[in-house]
Parts: structure tokens; sequence; C-alpha cells
């Protein structure tokens, strides 16, 4: 008895390879158009308006919102094309061009401007 493979079973087997890396290369392709941060925003702003509706003594600015949680001064602002919470450097939006926070109807709202979009989140209430 032969060991080894017949053409057919090979050719089957290229066939098989190149569906699947068909497969693989189209779904590379969607991640990589989907990748717009819009889900890792919307998971940020949620933990920070959790933080928020904890927090007391909210200082806003354009720039910066000052406050006090668990009996801690804390700031969030935005520094090296990110939005970071300080103390500590907890970063909640990364590559950012330029970020804007504002008040409306008593509730913060963080401007964000990244490649030429602009994308408008609320991450509290006053």
């Amino acid at each position: 008895m032969k060991k080894g493979y017949s053409l057919v079973e090979f050719l089957i087997g290229i066939l098989l390879s190149f569906f699947v890396l068909n497969l693989c290369i189209n779904n590379f392709k969607l991640v990589k158009i989907h990748n717009d941060y819009n889900n890792q925003d919307l998971i940020s702003s949620l933990q920070l308006h959790q933080i928020f509706n904890l927090s007391t003594n909210i200082e806003i600015s354009s720039n910066e919102i000052s406050f006090s949680y668990l009996n801690e001064e804390r700031s969030l602002g935005f520094l090296n094309n990110k939005i970071i919470l300080k103390p500590g450097t907890v970063i909640y939006f990364v590559k950012v061009d330029d970020c804007v926070f504002y008040v409306e109807d008593e509730k913060i709202f963080v401007k964000i401007k990244r490649l030429n979009k602009e994308s408008i989140l609320m991450i509290g209430i006053v």
C-alpha cells in the first residue's frame, strides 16, 4: 500500500486553504474599516459618567474638569493627544486632536475632534 496523498486530495486541501485565507483577509479588512474608536469612546463616556455621578465640587472649563471624587481632588484634562484623569494617569480617550468640555442643560459634554471628525459625548450630570 502506498503512503501519501493523491492529487485530488492535495488540490482539495489547497482549495480549502485559499477559501479560509480569503475569509480571514475579508474579516481583517472589516476590522480595519470599523476601527474608528466609537466603541471605546462609548465605554469611556460611560465610565466617566459613573465617576461624575459620585463626584462633588465639579468645576468645568473648556479644557479641564476639576472635581472631588472619593475625598480626593481630581481633574480630567487633555494632554498629549489623550484625555486623562489625574492624579494617576487613567487614559479615557486616545489619538484626540482637540477636545472641549462644556455644560448644557445640567449635563457635561465633551466634544472630541479626531481625524477631522467631531463627536460629542455626554460624560456626566452636574
